[in-house]
């Protein structure tokens, strides 16, 4: 399969990602049908980073990054959410965002309260957002 070298990375995925015999879920109903998308984010990343090695020619270590990155966000959907990489809401996104950064805040305290560091480094960091909770 050749994957197309022009315009931007979102109208490359398009093209290379399969079409999919699949039911189109929506925000609203996201949480009550299963995910059309289960067992193919393996796929779609590896079509996704075919498209930035080739558009983007982006270094090995950053796309590691990327992948590592992509592949905890996968895992996490997956366990907390039953839901996939394509089918994540943008609050998925934003509570994930704000647990990893929470997570990475309490550890970088507790090596400062253990005494392993000095410093802080993600004193400067924004801090995460509350989850609102739904009545």
């Amino acid at each position: 399969m050749s994957i197309p070298t022009q315009g931007r990375v979102g109208v490359s995925m398009k093209q290379v990602i399969p079409t999919i015999a699949h039911v189109h879920v929506g925000a609203a109903d996201a949480t009550a049908a299963a995910d059309p998308w289960t067992g193919i984010s393996e796929d779609v990343i590896r079509r996704f980073f075919d498209v930035l090695c080739i558009e983007q020619g982006l270094p090995q270590g950053m796309l590691s990054a990327y992948r590592a990155d992509l592949d905890a966000f996968d895992r996490w959907l997956i366990e907390a959410k039953h839901k996939t990489l394509i089918s994540a809401t943008e609050q998925d996104v934003t509570e994930y965002l704000s647990v990893s950064m929470s997570c990475i805040k309490a550890f970088y305290g507790f090596l400062v309260s253990a005494g392993c560091r000095d410093d802080d480094p993600t004193k400067a960091a924004p801090k995460p957002r509350r989850r609102r909770r739904r009545n």
